[in-house]
């Protein structure tokens, strides 16, 4: 699309655990966005958009692209996912999802309802070490510091950026679930095996979703980022 992003394209490192996913990325300049390219979307802007800056637009039409790409991809009509009062996506009915943009990428996990509970993917830049350290027991539980602390020095920024992504998507999975807004401190890494983590919930979110329950996090570092995906599927 002009000089601010090229079409999205499939980007699925997850395919064979999650079939019924689809996933698009594509990569964008904020600095070639013109507000002229929010025609290319389908339907109404929401009015928070329309009066917004031109970064938030330009990171909004980047990931709206991409979800509309997966939705194509899963024979579903285009229907660009509206901003809730929370200004989390709103997908039609029948639809989960999530979106994510940062560092010039961005990415939208897309399924049918009756494939997939909830779904969560964000994107983070891998900081530099005294940028994460500076964050560190603000995303990390003493668990987690514990891990952090055994790790070679050259690895502990990654893992706490890592582990900051893989919240984010726990946070998008599970929120749209719960109804209920929960932080980094209620959660935790137990399991950590090649890019396949499990995360265990230190509170109750609902009367399912309690304190122990386990869920599975997928993640891949690539070109100085950290994607991570949490899916929820049904039982």
């Amino acid at each position: 699309m002009n000089r601010f992003c090229p079409p999205p394209c499939v980007y699925h490192p997850w395919q064979q655990h999650f079939p019924a996913l689809q996933i698009f990325a594509t990569q964008f300049d904020r600095d070639h966005f013109d507000h002229e390219l929010l025609n290319a979307l389908p339907g109404m802007l929401p009015d928070s958009i329309r009066r917004s800056a031109a970064k938030r637009q330009a990171d909004f039409l980047s990931g709206r692209l991409c979800a509309l790409s997966a939705m194509a991809a899963l024979q579903l009509p285009p229907m660009v996912p509206g901003i809730g009062e929370d200004r989390s996506p709103q997908w039609p009915a029948g639809v989960v999802g999530s979106i994510t943009h940062g560092a010039g990428l961005a990415l939208a996990a897309v399924a049918c309802a009756a494939d997939c509970l909830g779904v969560g993917i964000d994107v983070e830049t891998l900081q530099k070490p005294d940028t994460m350290h500076s964050v560190a027991e603000q995303v990390l539980t003493p668990h987690e510091l514990h891990i952090r602390a055994l790790l070679p020095d050259m690895q502990q920024a990654d893992f706490i950026s890592t582990v900051f992504s893989l919240k984010e998507s726990l946070y998008k999975a599970l929120y749209p679930i719960v109804g209920k807004s929960f932080y980094f401190q209620d959660a935790e890494l137990v399991a950590w095996q090649a890019e396949t983590v499990s995360l265990r919930l230190l509170t109750d979110l609902s009367d399912v979703w309690c304190a122990n329950a386990t869920l599975t996090g997928h993640y891949v570092h690539i070109d100085g980022r950290v994607i991570s995906l949490v899916v929820i599927l049904p039982d």
